[in-house]
């Protein structure tokens, strides 16, 4: 991990939060707890989540479940299409994968 590895899940989730200007009481109305519960959790005052409401919340804010636990360093949710085309990649020969990334102009 990287930048992410300092912040705690209270950090994590206040920031998500006002990055998409939600108040704490309207975060708390989406997953049906009170305003006093999204300042805890912020504060770190709760520290072992219910796991239905970090699903909630990854929902919410369209992030993995593990983002938010702090477990890994990007936020980045997959659909259907995006994990076939990254098991592809992955079953892909070197030289499809260079131009792969030559079409896609990735450089490493």
């Amino acid at each position: 991990m990287n930048s992410i590895d300092t912040e705690s899940t209270g950090e994590i989730i206040k920031k998500l939060r006002k990055d998409r200007h939600l108040t704490q009481e309207q975060l708390g109305e989406m997953i049906g707890v009170q305003k006093s519960a999204i300042a805890k959790y912020e504060r770190g005052e709760i520290v072992n989540l219910k796991r239905d409401t970090i699903e909630k919340l990854a929902k919410i804010f369209e992030v993995r479940p593990s983002y938010i636990m702090g477990l890994v360093d990007t936020p980045i949710m997959l659909n259907d299409k995006e994990v076939k085309i990254i098991k592809a990649y992955r079953q892909a020969s070197e030289s499809m994968q260079t131009a792969i990334c030559t079409l896609l102009e990735i450089n490493d």
